[in-house]
């Protein structure tokens, strides 16, 4: 029972880190799709590109609030954490920047790829925009281990950044050693899909111009 007890702090730190670097994922990814939802919805998208504004502006303009945003939900998070449970989820010391960042790249390129969907085909899938991120949630081991996934959904877990980033920081609460080659891991992957979304972006875009903008709107 003491040992029980004794083990409660550590993993009530284990849950709510989860919980707070999940936002990181998920905030970023619907910050991004609904700033350019709400660019449709006030009919701006021609009146923008009527300017000499070109495509990486204003993607690089979409990632950067996004990325603001982001970084302001994630530090009230840790701060109710702090106030509501007296858990310090920076008690994770300095792996906090490197965990935090995988996963802000993540939500970026998640966001991305979401965002060119929406281009593509319009208002009418919008809902992807808030229900996208989360379908990568049970993949990405936010409160479980891989090891308890079905053996499909284990390989396709393998192929998340974000898995290896919460099991890494659940590795590191519980033992204490540096995931390393987690980190490693998860960053080739998010510089895989960041060029892989912004290739697929561009893709869906020009298609779209081709289309006619004002379609979107």
């Amino acid at each position: 029972m003491a040992q029980n007890v004794k083990s409660m702090p550590n993993a009530l730190l284990i849950l709510l880190s989860a919980l707070v670097f999940w936002q990181a994922i998920w905030r970023g990814a619907n910050e991004l799709t609904t700033c350019l939802l709400e660019e449709m919805w006030n009919r701006n998208l021609m009146p923008l590109f009527a300017t000499p504004l070109t495509v990486s502006e204003w993607l690089t303009g979409l990632i950067i609030l996004s990325f603001i945003k982001m970084i302001g939900t994630v530090s009230f998070c840790i701060l109710l954490s702090w106030i509501l449970y007296s858990v310090n989820v920076l008690s994770i010391d300095l792996l906090l920047i490197p965990f935090i960042f995988s996963l802000l790249i993540m939500g970026i390129w998640v966001g991305i790829f979401i965002s060119a969907i929406i281009i593509r085909f319009g208002q009418r899938i919008q809902t992807l925009a808030w229900s996208g991120a989360v379908v990568l949630m049970p993949f990405c081991a936010v409160f479980y281990p891989v090891s308890v996934l079905p053996v499909w959904a284990q390989i396709v877990a393998k192929a998340v950044p974000g898995s290896y980033v919460f099991e890494g920081m659940r590795g590191y609460l519980t033992t204490g050693q540096i995931p390393i080659p987690n980190l490693l891991i998860s960053y080739g992957l998010n510089f895989i899909y960041l060029i892989s979304s912004l290739w697929f972006f561009n893709l869906c875009f020009q298609k779209r111009r081709e289309i006619g903008l004002g379609s979107l709107e």
